[in-house]
């Protein structure tokens, strides 16, 4: 089963019994020698792609930032929270061109290869495997290019006022150290100028070659 995986200026060209690296210059000049085999025209916000079969993986890249996340506790009861986030890398999962999942992922780093470490994020409504639940209604309304849905997805996740359905998951989530409400916490922590997100003790999740492989694997 052949793979292609484009991570910056590299491209590797995997099987089940091989992988193979070169430059991206090399590849695009070989698609021109060859039929059957090009990838998509790649949204300017992708890090990174993977495909296989039919589904394709696009992975976008946020520099460390200060956001607002908004909480619903009752229908009386939303607070706002400004944290200060470390690397974040949303996985944005495609069944042939329809939008299937979202993943959600921290680092301490910009990751230059697959076999960097991701790390679970405190954030609310997201599912232990880094899965966020966003609901059926987006899923469906999603229309037009590639780089216009991406950004509706990541949009909509950063409006969204999230709830409490999944909080044990949020709280076991956060670095061990972090014995009270998660987010309170880390909106106290980013007060400070001094504080770093990315020196944080996040929680290890797996590698991003670990990541990839289970969703694209992944059935629903």
């Amino acid at each position: 089963m052949d793979e292609i995986l484009i991570i910056g200026n590299v491209v590797s060209l995997r099987s089940v019994s091989e992988t193979k690296k070169i430059s991206t210059e090399e590849f695009y000049e070989s698609l021109s020698q060859c039929v059957g085999m090009m990838t998509p025209f790649l949204p300017p916000a992708v890090v990174f792609y993977a495909a296989r079969e039919n589904v394709s993986v696009y992975v976008t890249h946020h520099q460390p930032q200060m956001r607002d996340v908004k909480v619903k506790y009752s229908d009386d009861n939303e607070e706002e929270f400004e944290i200060k986030l470390p690397h974040l890398y949303f996985f944005h999962k495609y069944q042939y061109s329809a939008f299937d999942d979202l993943f959600v992922f921290a680092a301490k780093e910009q990751v230059y290869s697959v076999a960097d470490n991701l790390f679970r994020i405190p954030l609310k409504n997201l599912y232990v495997d880094g899965r966020v639940c966003l609901g059926d209604d987006l899923k469906f309304n999603l229309e037009g290019r590639m780089s216009g849905k991406i950004a509706r997805v990541e949009n909509y996740f950063w409006n969204s006022v999230f709830n409490s359905d999944l909080d044990s998951t949020y709280r076991n989530a956060a670095p061990g150290e972090w014995s009270c409400d998660p987010l309170s916490y880390w909106e106290e922590l980013s007060k400070n100028e001094e504080f770093d997100p990315c020196e944080v003790n996040w929680r290890k999740h797996k590698n991003w070659k670990e990541q990839i492989d289970i969703i694209l694997e992944r059935e629903e």
